[in-house]
């Protein structure tokens, strides 16, 4: 019975909002009344269908919208909300767009119709011509704070940042007290390593909000950013203090405590995380603690990318000496390689997609494992190599390079594209090969590619003195994902590579290897260090100012021109 009523009551509803059903007192039925006086009023005509408009009748304001422009076709505000109301109806842009442009036609300095026609440009991902559009709403409104905002936000999308700025502050100036405003400067500042500058936009927020976590939050990422990690965790701290379940900062503070070193701390606060995505793995802890791991059936999972796996695999040849009974499952280009090392059992080397066990006493993930040792830079296991590549390949290859008598190094320039464009442009990884050409000078060295990316082809474009050998289309193909790499590594006297596989993969097989890193770096290269803690046998060089590969490419050539001239 109640459930009837209510349906009654609806209906009710409906029947007296209903355009046709107007009540005497709504203004529809009083522009209806007088209408039906003065048919083509055009005043009252243009309420009525605003009304309608307003009241989310689109379909009956696009009518009467219609039968003023029949009589007026120069109406410039019927023909605006006429537009409106078709976004609003159907979100028939094109039709909608098309009324703003005859807009424009009779009134080229109407600034809504600029607007609304730059807002589906933009929706249409045509940023390049709303950015354009909203410039012209600049010319004839100069004190548009909005426009500059939108134009500045929209360059900042394309990565277009030193042309963001200065849209951005006017902005700012037009507006100071526009909280997300200097919250998309500060991070404009932040894609161009701009640290200081990004502070300052950062620290305005704070004068207006001291309890803004968030903009606390980011400068402690832009001193982070900086190198000042000290500071930086003060700040994610007073983040923390102010909202304690802030996540970002909860574990940006982990993080921060890992890059200066601080492991102990680090993976203290890191648990965090670990318990919040379960994957703190407490049984193996307390086993690991007691010494009580062996015949406990342990699953292991990948997490991250390849270079994680092979960065934290030392971990499972612990576990293995400690008799635990593992099943391995890791990404599946690695089980060709990793079936290579002695400590493990083929047959328990599998891909997660492949084979899940039915049953395990606990889990863990192959990146966790180093917290869940928790393990002291003193602590980290550093029995190197324990990735070993095919013996079978590597006569194959030594075979290759006996007659070689100049100094090889194996490059890899580029880092996987997708992961890289999520990161921001003073964090990237890669460099173009082009900018390694000075390495050409030096004397009796020879160049080899083990780049397999889409950055392979960039060998093709190289200068005439800049050589770089490649090994062939079925480089690691036939054999297997790392398989040809690792051999060959062994034949080398130099892996020259950016923060990638190739990287870990070097280190991991106890090879000379040199990381070339940018500015803004993952916690695992240790700030303010030229060695690895992970890698006895790796150099790192690291960018010292924001996109500056040049200068890390003359850091390398002096220390090329040492070695070879001892």
């Amino acid at each position: 019975m109640f459930k009837q009523k209510q349906e009654l009551l609806l209906l009710l509803v409906l029947m007296i909002a209903a355009p046709g059903n107007a009540k005497k007192t709504s203004p529809i039925y009083k522009y209806q009344s007088i209408l039906s006086q003065e048919p083509f009023n055009q005043v009252i005509l243009f309420m009525l269908a605003t009304e309608y408009l307003k009241s989310n009748f689109t379909e009956e304001a696009i009518v009467e919208y219609k039968k003023i422009l029949n009589r007026n076709p120069q109406n410039t505000k019927a023909l605006f909300n006429l537009g409106v109301a078709y976004i609003k109806w159907n979100n028939d842009v094109e039709t909608a767009y098309d009324c703003f442009q005859k807009v424009l036609e009779i009134s080229p300095t109407h600034t809504k119709a600029m607007a609304q026609i730059a807002h589906i440009l933009e929706k249409q991902k045509k940023l390049s011509k709303a950015i354009t559009t909203y410039k012209k709403i600049i010319q004839i409104t100069p004190n548009n704070a909005n426009a500059y905002k939108i134009v500045g936000t929209l360059l900042k999308k394309q990565e277009l940042c030193q042309e963001a700025i200065p849209y951005l502050t006017k902005a700012s100036e037009l507006a100071p007290q526009d909280r997300m405003l200097l919250f998309t400067l500060g991070n404009t500042y932040l894609m161009m390593g701009e640290a200081e500058k990004a502070i300052q936009e950062f620290k305005k927020i704070l004068a207006y909000d001291p309890r803004s976590y968030v903009a606390k939050h980011n400068i402690g990422y832009a001193l982070k950013s900086a190198g000042l990690v000290n500071e930086a965790i003060k700040y994610y701290k007073e983040a923390t203090e102010i909202n304690p379940a802030y996540e970002a900062s909860i574990y940006a503070m982990a993080l921060a405590h890992l890059y200066k070193g601080d492991f102990k701390e680090g993976w203290k606060q890191y648990e965090w995380r670990l318990k919040k995505e379960k994957r703190n793995a407490e049984k193996l802890r307390q086993w690991i603690k007691k010494n009580n791991v062996r015949g406990k059936k342990i699953y292991l999972l990948p997490e991250g990318g390849i270079g994680d796996t092979i960065q934290f695999f030392r971990y499972v040849e612990v576990l293995q000496q400690m008799g635990a009974d593992l099943i391995i499952s890791v990404q599946k280009p690695l089980i060709p390689l990793l079936s290579n090392c002695p400590y493990i059992d083929r047959k328990l080397l599998c891909s997660k997609r492949d084979h899940v066990p039915l049953s395990y006493q606990d889990m863990a993930s192959i990146m966790s494992l180093p917290a869940i040792f928790e393990s002291e830079e003193k602590d980290i296991p550093i029995n190197i190599p324990y990735i070993f590549p095919d013996k079978k390949l590597i006569e194959k290859w030594c075979h290759y390079f006996e007659n070689n008598k100049n100094f090889k190094i194996g490059i890899c320039w580029e880092a996987d594209v997708k992961n890289d464009v999520s990161r921001l442009p003073v964090a990237r990884r890669s460099i173009p090969l082009a900018k390694l050409q000075r390495l050409a000078a030096l004397p009796h060295v020879q160049f080899y590619s083990l780049q397999k990316s889409s950055g392979a082809s960039q060998v093709e474009n190289l200068p005439q003195h800049f050589v770089v050998q490649t090994f062939g289309p079925n480089f690691d193909g036939k054999s297997g994902p790392f398989m040809d790499t690792a051999a060959i590594m062994t034949q080398l006297d130099l892996i020259l590579t950016v923060d990638t596989s190739i990287a870990h993969l070097a280190g991991a097989l106890g090879r000379p290897v040199w990381v070339m890193l940018p500015l803004n770096t993952d916690w695992r290269w240790i700030v303010n260090r030229k060695t690895s803690p992970w890698y006895p046998t790796m150099k790192v060089f690291k960018q010292e100012k924001p996109f500056d590969w040049d200068g890390v490419v003359m850091n390398i050539f002096e220390e090329l021109e040492n070695i070879l001239n001892e």
